[in-house]
């Protein structure tokens, strides 16, 4: 007589190791309190508000785009003072007081 395992979760862990064919996104976890393989940018992070993987991954690149772009503004704003100072210096050599 084989001894079935009464926690259902177990068993159906070992059922879904024995699929070969699954993508490497796939992870095992419990989504809508059903324990079984899901893709991994389905699952919410707890400690993030809740929100799923990918949404995280969306929120992170939209904000990045956005420090990107106020850091291209900085180096320009940047390089633009620093030819004026380079035209400033240049005058102040030409009329000696450097």
């Amino acid at each position: 007589m084989v001894n079935k395992s009464k926690n259902l979760e177990m068993e159906h862990m070992a059922k879904q190791r024995k699929k070969k064919n699954l993508s490497d996104e796939m992870v095992y976890s419990s989504l809508n309190k059903i324990v079984e393989m899901h893709k991994l940018g389905e699952l919410k992070l707890s400690n993030f508000d809740n929100k799923t993987i990918d949404t995280l991954f969306t929120d992170l690149i939209e904000e990045n785009k956005s420090v990107n772009g106020r850091l291209d503004n900085t180096k320009t704003a940047l390089k633009t003072i620093l030819g004026r100072i380079e035209n400033v210096e240049r005058k102040m050599e030409k009329y000696g007081l450097k």
